[in-house]
């Protein structure tokens, strides 16, 4: 079996954690793991759930893709211990042995707009890829955002199986979103509002957001800093999933709503294509006259529902990690 350092420096947000959590319960049925952060509140999450070998290095974020050359002599004889090291969170630091590199975020290469920060972003990732012995994806789509000059070292650990499931027996209206520019808050907001207004459905409109804001109509339920178990089970007191987003890597909201029983009206955009089973509720991006039809033919499909059927998503790290 053999060993792998995680590098998890560059895993902040919510999204990556959960990405990360169930990485590694994946990755430890074929290696013996450790792993590499650097923050102490990232380490107290994970010793939640893990007991493997978490070191923590108080470097600024900024010196991670140059890691090496900021840590002691005793670290980076450590690190280049390992049969091989798996860089979550876009790009990572070149290292002495078997460096994989995970993209987990596409939107540096999918914003249209040129901006500073998208261009030392790509270079970051670029630059990565380009020493990595390979670089893993989730999902096929995102292949086609990454330089085509790569293509040959670029390998999608994920795929989809079919299943029937039984409808949630919730009632109501759910999105899961954050004030992210990509993810529309504002059209959610916007979709509910006029729900709101022009339905007659008495239908419960919750919106799930990382941290605590104000919104317009008090009609529509906040609920924020939810964790896993919490965010499952606010699905479950619903029957449709609302999503927005312009780009997604994953989009793991749309697989877990599903997994939980609710129909899925998302935009018709290559991440939701992939991750919807049933397509018939996709809407032409940002068109709210578009999404209120898709969201009304939903709420009139489910009373002759008994069972859905849908994409579960799984990943095979077994022939990565050989």
């Amino acid at each position: 079996m053999n060993n792998v350092l995680i590098n998890a420096c560059g895993i902040k947000s919510l999204g990556g954690i959960n990405v990360l959590l169930t990485s590694i319960q994946k990755i430890k049925k074929y290696a013996k793991i450790e792993l590499l952060v650097s923050e102490e509140n990232l380490k107290n999450k994970l010793s939640l759930f893990n007991d493997e070998n978490i070191v923590v290095t108080k470097t600024p974020r900024f010196t991670h893709p140059f890691l090496p050359f900021f840590l002691n002599k005793d670290l980076k004889k450590w690190i280049n211990s390992f049969d091989t090291i798996i860089h979550f969170g876009n790009f990572g630091f070149k290292s002495k042995t078997k460096d994989i590199v995970f993209v987990q975020n596409i939107l540096p290469y999918s914003d249209k707009k040129i901006s500073f920060r998208n261009i030392i972003l790509r270079y970051l990732i670029n630059r990565s890829i380009k020493f990595s012995f390979n670089t893993i994806v989730q999902n096929q789509h995102v292949i086609d955002y990454l330089p085509s000059k790569f293509k040959s070292k670029i390998r999608n650990i994920g795929y989809l199986s079919l299943c029937k499931i039984t409808k949630s027996n919730g009632r109501g209206i759910v999105s899961i979103s954050n004030n992210l520019k990509y993810k529309n808050l504002d059209f959610v907001e916007k979709v509910f509002n006029e729900l709101i207004m022009n339905s007659d459905s008495d239908f419960n409109l919750t919106l799930i957001l990382d941290e605590e804001t104000k919104l317009n109509n008090p009609a529509i339920t906040l609920k924020s800093n939810l964790n896993s178990y919490q965010v499952e089970k606010e699905l479950g007191n619903h029957s449709i999933y609302f999503h927005a987003s312009s780009v997604e890597t994953l989009c793991l909201p749309l697989f877990e709503a599903q997994k939980s029983g609710l129909l899925i009206v998302a935009p018709n955009l290559d991440y939701a294509r992939n991750a919807s089973f049933e397509k018939k509720y996709l809407y032409n991006h940002l068109d709210l006259h578009e999404a209120i039809r898709c969201i009304k033919n939903a709420i009139t499909d489910l009373d002759n529902l008994e069972s859905i059927e849908i994409n579960t998503y799984d990943e095979n790290w077994e022939n990565v990690l050989k």
